[in-house]
């Protein structure tokens, strides 16, 4: 859930402060100084609370500026937490943590309700659980090699 203690928002509002010129002043700050601010920031959170941080980051970019820039940020920071050891474990944490931030857009209804056509947000959203299920096919692919079929 997005909602994390005061004191541990002020490095992650900092990013997210820097993100919202990635659109408009590129001379400042890259994706990839951002994400790697971000993957420092995010060891320096006690491991139980790490996804917590995540959801927060995420939440608050993707409702308040989400743009193209931000959306590299944004897949590049998962992609790199989830996706860099290839575990069942993994998958299913990350699984996990794009339903809660999916739906917690609904529950607050930050969702649009009458729509046809989700957000761009939430269409990001649905974009990285498809890397997320590509991803875990393919591992469970391989574990079917290396060890057989049930």
């Amino acid at each position: 859930m997005p909602y994390i203690k005061p004191q541990l928002r002020p490095m992650f509002d900092e990013i997210y402060y820097n993100a919202t010129y990635l659109d408009t002043r590129p001379d400042l700050y890259t994706v990839t100084q951002l994400q790697n601010d971000f993957m420092i920031a995010i060891e320096n959170v006690p491991e139980n609370k790490r996804t917590g941080c995540m959801n927060y980051f995420f939440t608050k970019t993707l409702r308040f500026c989400y743009n193209k820039e931000t959306s590299l940020l944004l897949r590049k920071i998962f992609t790199r937490y989830f996706f860099n050891e290839q575990s069942y474990s993994n998958f299913e944490q990350a699984s996990g943590f794009l339903y809660r931030l999916r739906h917690e857009f609904k529950r607050r209804e930050w969702y649009p309700q009458g729509r046809c056509i989700a957000p761009d947000y939430i269409k990001f959203i649905d974009f990285l659980m498809t890397l997320v299920d590509e991803a875990c096919d393919e591992f469970e692919d391989q574990k079917i090699q290396e060890n057989g079929d049930v």
